[in-house]
């Protein structure tokens, strides 16, 4: 017998693994259980007489056929589950039908019996919508899954024509909820679909388009759509307008503004090599490659006047919408129509309030109907496009994290579409009904002021507050850290973050992370940007704020950053210290009428600083 050698290990320690991996492989399926989810776009199946394929909405479906008899109009997906257990069901769809409809399922084992039947409502929109009550007994739908194997959903619509189904999830104890678009089907076992989803990362639109945009020049714009068909220059793209920032010529295309599908697909548009933003309209949002091109529009169609500014805030903010995938959508007012101008007398009051709601939008676009009018309210638009335009700091660092971990500007809460979050800190409630003066809204958990009044709010709790024409309902979270630039006169490209106030906000601990890159290039890409960490916490007696060493660089970034740190809400501070060191009283302010501490401060973005306040 010969002897064991060297060679004879090797082998055994390769072959080991796929001998076990190999045995542990699940038969051949269509979509498997990964993770403990189970994703499926339903355009992916084969077609039968029953359904066909739709590519033409913002999310490609399947839609049932009108049948002339009575049918079950069945189709059926096929998936592998390796772990038992419990569960939760998703549908991702809508109907064109005037009103909702019942679209019965079924849960079928391996040897095709049934396992459990259910009935759900599928909503008449426009935009499919993520639903999982069944109507029969009024609780979630879900899969009891008793041993390993095959199983398949059969969604049956009756006959009943005009059922737009884009997308299944299923979620184990239901612990993955679904929002916007949903995971990316699970056609692999070994996906981890969290992370996948995590992986597809939108491209950063340039620095600028985070200001104002008009079409309307009135105001010193970031930048500006040119309503009139650009003549001479444009003859391959009749539909198409042009755009062009701040006050460069008028004939430079800066960017582009499709009216239609058609116009954007037969344009020349690349992703790949450039920085580049083009306003288009929104279409296909299941692929991720629509984040190759990151700013698309939405006009409602459905409603008009406040319904319609109410269902704007539900477009951006509600999680079981599939419109929630985008992470700087932009919903044009219905009354602004790209391709035709409307005859309609807009009243005073939409106009403002969709300022308002515009100035909280992931893109600040005002289409006004006419200069004057843009000209009447030109002293109250200018104090929101300064808002706007302070708070660039905080904005853009959403940018980044929309990209790398999926968090976007803007994210609602399914139960109360009619508010959102801006960022981690600001809470906003946009009015929509017509005459209001009041507007009641839920506070989500921790401590709130109200920005204007500085009144303070425990959360957890539903509250009134006042609403007037010339007010949004806005309010800032305790701990809160906001960076913002000092002036928001000029457009985002004239100004830079080299002086920063920071205003932190007392009641309780927060962190925040600035993120900046050179707002133009793709060199983000390749780690070309930088990031700053702040952290305040309120101990017992005293509080701590450090501002943390610069990550990361790109070319053309400044050295220091020059902060005037507003800390609101605090007692008077019996000392002061920094990096071991305690200020003297000159070093800093303290407002005792608004309990307001003003604190200025050089920072060598390179370095560390630690404060300490004690009271």
């Amino acid at each position: 017998m010969r002897g064991f050698d060297c060679h004879h290990l090797v082998y055994l320690l390769l072959t080991i693994p796929f001998l076990f991996w190999s045995c542990n492989r699940p038969p051949v399926s269509d979509y498997y259980e990964a993770d403990g989810i189970i994703s499926i776009e339903t355009t992916t199946a084969n077609q039968t007489d029953n359904w066909i394929a739709d590519s033409t909405g913002v999310a490609h479906s399947i839609v049932s056929r009108q049948l002339d008899t009575t049918t079950a109009g069945e189709t059926d997906f096929t998936f592998y589950i390796r772990t038992p257990g419990q569960y939760a069901f998703w549908l991702l769809g809508n109907t064109s039908r005037e009103h909702s409809q019942p679209l019965q399922l079924r849960f079928l084992n391996e040897q095709d019996e049934t396992i459990s039947f259910h009935r759900l409502e599928i909503i008449s929109e426009e935009i499919p919508r993520w639903v999982n009550i069944d109507q029969i007994i009024e609780e979630p739908v879900v899969l009891e899954v008793e041993e390993e194997g095959f199983y398949s959903v059969q969604l049956e619509s009756g006959g009943m024509g005009g059922l737009h189904v884009s997308k299944l999830h299923f979620s184990k104890d239901g612990t993955v909820i679904p929002t916007g678009s949903g995971y990316p089907e699970t056609i692999d076992w070994r996906m981890e679909p969290v992370i996948d989803k995590r992986l597809e990362q939108a491209r950063i639109p340039p620095s600028w388009v985070f200001g104002l945009i008009v079409n309307q020049h009135r105001f010193i714009t970031d930048g500006l759509v040119i309503d009139m068909y650009y003549g001479g220059g444009n003859l391959m793209l009749p539909d198409t307008k042009i755009g062009r920032h701040m006050n460069t010529e008028l004939k430079k295309i800066d960017f582009k503004f499709f009216t239609d599908l058609e116009s954007f697909d037969r344009s020349a548009s690349d992703a790949s090599h450039s920085r580049l933003f083009d306003l288009y309209p929104l279409h296909d949002i299941l692929h991720a490659t629509h984040k190759n091109f990151p700013v698309p529009w939405y006009r409602p169609k459905n409603s008009t006047g406040f319904e319609a500014l109410r269902e704007t805030i539900g477009l951006l903010s509600n999680p079981d919408l599939v419109t929630y995938e985008s992470p700087w959508l932009l919903i044009l007012p219905e009354w602004y129509d790209p391709q035709n101008p409307l005859e309609d007398e807009l009243s005073e009051e939409l106009l403002i309030r969709t300022l308002q709601l515009a100035t909280f939008q992931n893109i600040m676009f005002v289409p006004f109907q006419s200069i004057d009018q843009a000209e009447k309210h030109r002293e109250y638009f200018r104090q929101l496009i300064d808002f706007r335009r302070q708070l660039f700091p905080y904005i853009y660092s959403y940018t980044n994290r929309a990209r790398t971990i999926g968090t976007k500007l803007i994210t609602g809460d399914r139960n109360h579409p009619d508010q959102f979050l801006f960022g981690d800190y600001f809470l906003v409630a946009p009015v929509y009904e017509e005459g209001a003066v009041n507007r009641e809204l839920n506070l989500p958990s921790g401590n709130w002021y109200h920005y204007e009044s500085e009144e303070f709010f425990e959360g957890g709790q539903r509250v009134e507050v006042n609403a007037t024409r010339y007010s949004i309902p806005l309010f800032v979270k305790a701990g809160a850290v906001i960076p913002r630039r000092t002036d928001g006169t000029l457009p985002i490209k004239m100004e830079d973050n080299d002086e920063l106030i920071l205003d932190v906000y007392g009641g309780d601990s927060g962190t925040f992370r600035l993120y900046e890159d050179d707002g133009e290039s793709l060199g983000y890409l390749s780690g070309e940007f930088s990031t700053i960490a702040y952290r305040y916490f309120e101990g017992d007696g005293y509080s701590t704020f450090n501002i943390g060493a610069q990550v990361n660089n790109f070319p053309g970034r400044r050295d220091q950053t020059e902060y005037t740190i507003r800390f609101k809400f605090l007692d008077r501070p019996t000392q002061i210290i920094a990096n071991g060191n305690t200020l003297s009283q000159e070093d800093w302010l303290y407002r005792e009428d608004q309990r307001l501490l003003i604190l200025n401060w050089t920072q060598i973005d390179r370095e560390r600083t630690e404060f300490r306040i004690e009271f």
